[in-house]
């Protein structure tokens, strides 16, 4: 996973270098599809979490956004996606050999955007819930059923034609809400590039 890494962080940080098309209006109110692969850590260097567990998730979502307010330059979408994701686990903090499952599910949320300019069309907030099916975990989180909360910050940048690309940085945590013990919830920060095409 660190070669994946590497790759996603030299994404998030040319993204703006390489932006290069200037069109006369990059910011209609239509809907979108995308595609994000992201990488979550207890730790990113000073962001370390400081927590007693170790699980690494790399997360695919493929997604659709439909928009349902503009006031100025604030906008606010929908989102609904598909996930397959990967994970890399101990199962207890002493154990030295690393496990692998997945995690597949749904994502809804909503985005809200501030307008900037057309090449870097906006900042945004994405706030979303997911349902996901875990096939194995840590000791202290059951399999099966968990909630994913998510909350993310983030850019988008206008490519070329119909395609933006979008880094973004947050936080995720995973729990069953007290379903099935044990249930002591795992956190992760996300980094993760999404390219969206606009409808």
């Amino acid at each position: 996973m660190k070669s994946i890494v590497r790759i996603l962080v030299i994404l998030v940080f040319s993204s703006p270098v390489i932006s290069w098309a200037n069109q006369p209006d990059t910011h209609p109110f239509n809907s979108a599809i995308g595609l994000t692969v992201g990488y979550g850590t207890q730790d990113f260097g000073l962001l370390h979490l400081g927590v007693q567990y170790y699980y690494k998730v790399l997360i695919h979502q493929i997604h659709y956004s439909v928009p349902v307010l503009k006031y100025q330059k604030l906008r606010t979408d929908a989102l609904i996606g598909i996930q397959y994701n990967i994970t890399e686990y101990y199962k207890s903090f002493d154990c030295t050999v690393p496990l692998y499952s997945h995690e597949h599910g749904f994502n809804i949320g909503s985005i809200t955007s501030y307008q900037i300019g057309n090449n870097i069309k906006n900042v945004y907030v994405l706030v979303s819930l997911a349902g996901l099916f875990i096939n194995n975990a840590p000791d202290r989180q059951s399999n099966g059923f968990i909630f994913s909360d998510n909350i993310g910050i983030g850019i988008t940048i206008h490519m070329i034609n119909n395609i933006d690309i979008s880094p973004q940085f947050g936080f995720r945590h995973i729990s069953n809400a007290g379903i099935k013990s044990p249930n002591g919830g795992i956190h992760n920060w996300v980094i993760s590039v999404g390219c969206i095409y606009n409808l």
